[in-house]
């Protein structure tokens, strides 16, 4: 979930996993602000991203058709997620109804009238993907948003690759600001170098030494404990 999303397009995925609504799309917000300090959400494979803001989203939802604006309230704007995830257990609590048969998912307002129909796909998910005109084909993200989606980078180096074309289907909010983020600090302050000079014997054989991320219990505590 930490490539940025594609630019041509919109994408929303009813989820009934998902504990509240989420969004890498700041323009859909219709009202908004900022987390300070970022909220860390988990995913299913317990891997973290920050939710940067919090606030009220608007998505179009299919009806036979047509389409219907939908307000989805308390919603997480975080910009390393791919699409849109709307909560099913969010809307419920909001007094929604979702109904699942025949290939559709159905949502119901709490007044009783549908306001959706979103059908199943093949990968037996239920996404609805906006295509977007050509003038909004690009949606301006902040530099520290970049510096999200490029691993963390040095914020120098990522707005670079921007200017020289290096990276191309982003377009930078020239407002945007620096600001430092605590895991970024602590990062800097306690990393060692990689030495310039082998320290140790060239392996000979294929195999024989073997470099990996993955890796067991840690001995180590980290920052957060």
């Amino acid at each position: 979930m930490s490539t940025l999303s594609c630019n041509h397009v919109h994408i929303e995925l009813y989820d009934s996993g998902t504990t509240h609504h989420i969004s890498p799309y700041k323009s859909n917000f219709t009202s908004y602000a900022p987390l300070s300090p970022p909220a860390f959400l988990n995913t299913a494979n317990q891997q973290k991203f920050p939710a940067v803001g919090c606030g009220t989203l608007i998505v179009r939802v299919p009806n036979d058709g047509a389409e219907t604006e939908l307000t989805l309230h308390g919603a997480l704007h975080a910009p390393a997620v791919s699409y849109t995830l709307v909560s099913i257990a969010a809307l419920d609590e909001e007094g929604y109804y979702a109904h699942i048969g025949g290939g559709h998912l159905k949502l119901v307002s709490p007044q009783g009238e549908r306001i959706g129909r979103i059908a199943r796909t093949q990968g037996r998910l239920y996404k609805v993907v906006h295509a977007l005109d050509a003038a909004n084909a690009v949606e301006p993200v902040s530099v520290m948003e970049l510096h999200c989606h490029l691993g963390h980078i040095i914020v120098t180096s990522a707005h670079k690759l921007v200017e020289s074309g290096t990276i191309v289907g982003v377009k930078l909010d020239p407002t945007s600001q620096e600001k430092g983020y605590d895991a970024c600090i602590f990062a800097h302050a306690t990393h060692l170098s990689i030495p310039k000079v082998r320290i140790s014997a060239p392996a000979k054989n294929f195999r024989d030494e073997v470099h990996t991320d993955v890796w067991g219990l840690a001995t180590i505590a980290t920052h957060q404990g």
